[in-house]
Formats: C-alpha cells, structure tokens, sequence
C-alpha cells in the first residue's frame, strides 16, 4: 500500500499585495493584466493606488455583488545622464505616469544601470565616451548632440535638441539616422508624455540653425556700430516676437556652443561665417 503523499497547504493569498497574473514584454514596453474579482464591499481597500495605470476598466455583475476588474499597466524605465540645470529643465517639462526616471553622475553609471531607455543631455564627441555605449548597444540611446550628427556618432544613437532652454519646450526636435528608429521615437515619447517632430539629420537641426544664424547677424550688427545689444534685443522681441533676443540667446545657451555650431555650418555654407566681433568676443571670454 502506497503511503498517501502529503498535501502542501497552501497559504491563502493577501488581496491587498496580490501581483498581476500576466505579463506581456514587447520591446522595452511591459504590459500587465490584473483580472480579479472582490466583494462591493471591499473595492476601496484593495489597494489600486499601487498601480500606475493608463487604462482601468471596472465591470459590475449584481448577480453576485462583485466587481471585475482589468488593469493594463505600461511602464519605462529610463537613465538619464544629466547636469543640475538639464535635470531642473526636464522636471519641469515633466513626464507621464508610468515612467521612471534613473539619474546618473557620470558615463560609467549610465552605461551600468538597467533601463529600458538612455538619454545622455552631456553628451560630446568623444571617441572613448561613445565607445562606452555598446555596453548598451540594442536599447533606444538618446543624445543631446546639436552640432554633430547621429550618421558620424553612430552606434545607434538618437539625437535631441537640449541645449539650454530648448528641452522644456512644447515640441523636441528628434533626428535619426535610420528611418526605422521613428518607431522607437513614436513609442518612447508617447510614453514619455511629449510632443516631438523629427528633423533632418543635419549640424544644427533646425531651431539652432535659425537662432545661430540670427546671432550672427546680430553681431555683424553690433560689429559695425549700428546698434547696440540692449537695442537689438529689444527691436528683436518687440519685432518678432520672440522669447529672447539675440545676446539674450548667447548668454542662456552659451558663446561656444554658438560658435562651435556657426563654425560647423560655415564649412558648409560661407554665409554661416563667424562675426568678427563674436570671435572677438569668444576669444575674450575662453
């Protein structure tokens, strides 16, 4: 006669910490079904707070005085490798619920931590610094690079426009080097919760372009005694409408950034040629 196994008792499950059931990956997007069913009675203790939703459907049966209810979770991870004047800009522009944002001190740090997404807002072209991104080579790596563009980085990279001022506007410029990656760019921000348009793959994209070729005519301006800089700015907003002026632009962007982008440009292009008196000034101020 067989000796009768023994039974595990199992341990009736807490409602309250209760997990989801089934979990979906696709791509670096994680989609989770909750389906329950709890007394009327119950419905506010349960906890939902502890899920961050984008969608949540209750179903009431009267029959049997229960609720039914499905949760659909998506949630991001995403490492950003940021100084303290980006991460205050991107606070403020702010993200969507369900994203997780991981703040890095340094390369080494961003490379070494798990996440779905990677956005580097220090980024320079250095050969050793991009080297170091293959460790997260497959993942969306998004870059703050303006002047250089995402065909010369390579690796994959994703450019942004996140010079000063530029990452809390309404619409981020995005450019890619390969046409398939606007699917990854169409998820990422949709999740994010930010409006985006992509732009060509070019030093500059497009709002640096206008706004350095605009300084730079300010200081041929201001090079040839026609005006001064408080008056340029003045006739600028007041003209065009625009948030700053020319010289305002310099001093929240920065006169290298400036320089090193119209320099770009000008092997181009002739008309994007320094301003003497903007070189002059850089000189002065390096």
């Amino acid at each position: 006669t067989e000796r009768p196994k023994d039974r595990k008792t199992e341990r009736p499950k807490d409602r309250k910490t209760e997990r989801p059931k089934d979990r979906i990956n696709f791509g670096f997007i994680s989609y989770e079904l909750f389906v329950d069913s709890i007394q009327l009675n119950d419905c506010i203790s349960f906890g939902l707070s502890d899920f961050r939703s984008f969608g949540l459907v209750f179903v009431f049966l009267p029959d049997c005085n229960k609720y039914f209810f499905f949760v659909k979770i998506i949630r991001m991870t995403i490492a950003v490798l940021a100084n303290e004047e980006q991460k205050n800009e991107w606070n403020e522009k702010g993200v969507a619920d369900g994203v997780e944002v991981l703040w890095c001190g340094s390369v080494r740090t961003l490379v070494a931590t798990s996440a779905d997404v990677y956005v580097d807002l220090t980024f320079i072209n250095d050969r050793e610094r991009i080297e170091k991104y293959k460790m997260r080579e497959g993942f969306p790596f998004f870059v703050n690079a303006v002047e250089e563009t995402a065909a010369n980085i390579g690796h994959g990279v994703i450019r942004i426009n996140a010079w000063p001022g530029m990452l809390k506007r309404d619409l981020l410029e995005v450019a890619i080097a390969e046409p398939d990656q606007a699917i990854v760019v169409e998820e990422v921000m949709k999740l994010l919760g930010w409006k985006y348009i992509i732009v060509p793959d070019i030093p500059g994209m497009i709002t640096a372009r206008v706004i350095c070729s605009i300084i730079n005519e300010a200081y041929y301006t201001f090079g040839d005694g026609i005006s001064s800089k408080e008056e340029i700015d003045i006739a600028m907003k007041l003209g065009t409408n625009y948030p700053f002026g020319p010289f305002e632009w310099v001093e929240l962007i920065g006169i290298d950034k400036i320089v090193s982008l119209l320099k770009r440009m000008s092997i181009e292009n002739a008309r994007y040629d320094v301003a003497t008196s903007l070189l002059e000034e850089y000189k002065k101020n390096s």
